[in-house]
């Protein structure tokens, strides 16, 4: 019992104590230089009191020991050290028999589970704070996505007022301008500028300088003119190219389009991207 690494209380039939071993004195402190076990007149009385806080004759699970004779596990506890702190305990109790299976008292084998629930503790803490964190960061990738929303209406909104605008107070009057007498040059570039203006409604730029095709800025200048149905000829003169420059360029174009030995007309594929 006194070797036992184990803290150990033995009580009689009555639930009064009637040993201790040295561990469960260790455990309460009266081990230390200021309590040494071996002045026992100093601390016997002042650790009687301290046990007797829980063992004794009303506690509960002494008298279920005691009125069953049955082993009780695991029971959680706390008790005041001789430095007036507290350690926790984990207690089996069960009942003392005598050579005739006669019972002759209750043993209580006490565990100091102080540090593992101090560890218990701290995890529960940081899984409260985890999982706040958690709920924080749920809000706030709820608040951005409305904002991202938020956002992205405001600026549909703003695109489609651009375009009415456009529409209603500059396309009226380049149709007018459209209407009056214009060198041949001068009307090939303002056809080219009213056609891409109307690809602004249509959206049909922003497909083609997508990200998704990689055209040059002069494949692009060729695409917009194969789309405005001007021939190769036509083109290489707006462009000041030669006419196989253009086709090369066309070449290119109906390739990162994936139209390439594909019986597409560029033209109509190239009106038909929004």
């Amino acid at each position: 019992m006194e070797y036992c690494p184990s803290g150990i209380v033995l009580m009689d039939t009555k639930g009064n104590i009637q040993s201790i071993n040295n561990r469960m004195k260790h455990i309460l402190g009266f081990g230390e230089s200021r309590y040494p076990i071996t002045e026992k007149a100093e601390y016997e009385t002042a650790l009687l009191k301290k046990l007797d806080f829980f063992f004794n004759a009303s506690n509960q699970y002494v008298r279920s020991v005691l009125k069953s004779s049955i082993t009780i596990y695991h029971i959680k506890n706390s008790l005041e050290k001789i430095d007036g702190t507290l350690v926790n305990l984990s207690i089996n109790m069960g009942p003392m028999m005598d050579q005739t299976a006669g019972l002759t008292g209750v043993v209580a084998a006490i565990e100091d589970i102080t540090d593992q629930k101090f560890h218990e503790e701290e995890r529960e803490k940081l899984v409260d704070q985890i999982s706040d964190q958690y709920h924080e960061l749920t809000e706030l990738h709820t608040a951005l996505e409305t904002l991202i929303d938020h956002q992205k209406t405001e600026l549909e909104q703003l695109q489609v007022n651009i375009a009415f605008n456009l529409r209603n107070r500059v396309v009226p009057y380049m149709e007018k301008i459209e209407n009056s007498q214009l060198s041949q040059s001068t009307r090939i570039y303002f056809d080219i500028a009213l056609s891409n203006l109307n690809d602004i409604f249509s959206s049909y730029g922003s497909g083609l300088h997508s990200n998704e095709y990689r055209l040059t800025p002069r494949e692009l200048e060729v695409a917009e003119l194969v789309r405005t149905n001007k021939s190769n000829k036509e083109i290489a003169e707006i462009l000041h190219l030669s006419v196989r420059s253009v086709e090369s360029h066309r070449r290119w174009i109906r390739k990162k389009m994936n139209l390439h030995g594909k019986n597409i007309n560029l033209r109509n594929h190239l009106r038909s991207i929004k």
